[in-house]
């Protein structure tokens, strides 16, 4: 299928609504492509110069409120504390091979290490991953620039992040924000966060109350 500039319209835009919505997809998700379809279109015109039309003036991106899920200080003790070892993966994943057990071990403890790296300073973990030896001096983390601000913060150092330092941790050890965000929930459910939490998750046209595990 070729879609042209002019095709993107109201009635596109309704279209595509309605097949999201059948689809059962969320309502964040939805708002997250439109963005992109705006995006795309305002420098297909303005920079490009590929078009002039003004056809999608009147898409609404919603923006949903997120349930807000947050650790008490007992949990996050029970991150730092838990020792990840392969008899605790094998008891979580008993059909992964050794390969498998190293390379789980190996993820989670980047993840658990980086996560509360940011517990402990405030920060996006898109900054957590700009941290380096060089950012730790004198019990301070100092950051010239951060993701919002851009401007020079100092943190005091807190207990849990010198002893992952001490223990040998590299703040520059590598791993995606995506890769950190799922093998944290691992992390959390080898800790034993694992009681049932309610939340609600806003598609198109409904909302749906679910319980999950909070590690989830």
């Amino acid at each position: 299928m070729t879609l042209f500039f002019k095709n993107i319209d109201l009635e596109f835009y309704n279209d595509f609504k309605a097949f999201m919505s059948e689809g059962n997809y969320a309502e964040s998700y939805f708002g997250t492509i439109i963005k992109k379809i705006k995006r795309t279109y305002n420098d297909a015109k303005d920079v490009y110069k590929l078009h002039n039309l003004a056809n999608i003036q009147k898409f609404k991106v919603p923006t949903p409120s997120a349930d807000t899920i947050a650790l008490d200080e007992d949990e996050i003790l029970k991150i730092y504390k838990l020792e990840i070892t392969p008899e605790v993966v094998r008891r979580f994943f008993p059909d992964m091979s050794d390969r498998e057990v190293d390379l789980k071990i190996q993820s989670c403890i980047v993840a658990k290490n980086k996560f509360l790296a940011g517990y402990c300073t405030a920060l996006r973990i898109s900054d957590v991953q700009k941290l380096a030896e060089i950012n730790i001096q004198n019990n301070q983390v100092k950051i010239t620039s951060t993701t919002k601000t851009e401007v020079p913060v100092i943190i005091p150092l807190h207990w849990i992040l010198k002893e992952i330092l001490e223990g040998g941790f590299d703040l520059r050890t590598r791993m995606a924000d995506q890769n950190i965000n799922e093998r944290i929930k691992d992390v959390c459910r080898m800790a034993g966060i694992d009681q049932m939490i309610q939340i609600t998750r806003k598609e198109i046209t409904k909302t749906i109350t679910m319980h999950i595990p909070k590690y989830e």
